[in-house]
């Protein structure tokens, strides 16, 4: 490549970690788009050990894609008020930060910090059927990429998702996500076939939903570059608040 047009690879030293000021940032594209390298930067550089920093299914897919993912998955629901999907959100943006590098989410406006305590305390218990129907959504989102991701993937967890799924059916009706949910039923019923199968000695025994080796990893800023142009890709929609 002409060193004269290649790209200046950015470095540590140049990654602004400064805190963004949340409270004044209206709710348009470019602002999420902040708010999700702001978010990313804070998983890759301030994890609490290098193990926190990734995720356990592939030990190379950086943690950051999950609240990515959930984030952007909800803010581009069409079934769900505008308002709630910006709420929702950032409660899903921020959900892992504090466990994943131990800063709290104090800058963020107080209804979403009690949001996020209540994902963080929802439970398979009856206790957690408590907490407000968008509490239980926000698990959803999370709960359902854990397993597609194959960071989940356990038959312990079928009971709850297929509960969430129900819920959220009955309380927002017919979501992405809850065809997404039962996707990830169905991966979990697939691997336990599997797993039954490979006990009969009838075909190995790797996961359907871990990577085979030697299978190409997640290129950090690759991911997010993609996250934050999803972000502006979706800016036409209808949102029930002002853009401005």
């Amino acid at each position: 490549m002409d060193t004269a047009t290649a790209i200046p690879v950015e470095t540590t030293e140049q990654r602004s970690l400064t805190p963004l000021d949340y409270m004044s940032l209206p709710d348009t594209a470019w602002s999420w788009a902040k708010k999700l390298m702001h978010l990313a930067l804070l998983h890759q550089e301030k994890a609490l050990s290098l193990r926190r920093s990734i995720r356990a299914h592939d030990l190379h897919t950086p943690f950051a894609i999950h609240p990515l993912q959930c984030a952007l998955a909800v803010l581009s629901e069409p079934g769900l008020d505008g308002e709630l999907r910006v709420k929702l959100f950032d409660v899903l943006l921020h959900h892992e930060l504090e466990v994943q590098t131990g800063i709290k989410p104090d800058f963020l406006p107080l209804p979403i910090q009690e949001m996020i305590r209540s994902l963080r305390c929802l439970s398979r218990g009856e206790l957690g059927w408590s907490a407000p129907p968008e509490i239980r959504l926000a698990k959803l989102y999370s709960l359902t990429f854990n397993v597609l991701d194959g960071e989940i993937q356990s038959e312990s967890f079928t009971d709850f998702l297929g509960r969430l799924i129900q819920d959220a059916e009955t309380e927002f009706g017919q979501l992405n996500i809850v065809d997404m949910g039962r996707l990830a039923l169905s991966r979990i019923a697939k691997r336990l076939d599997a797993d039954e199968k490979h006990d009969l000695g009838l075909t190995s025994k790797r996961s359907i939903l871990t990577p085979a080796a030697g299978s190409p990893g997640v290129h950090f800023f690759e991911v997010v570059l993609i996250a934050c142009s999803i972000a502006c890709l979706i800016s036409p929609c209808p949102l029930s608040v002002t853009l401005e």
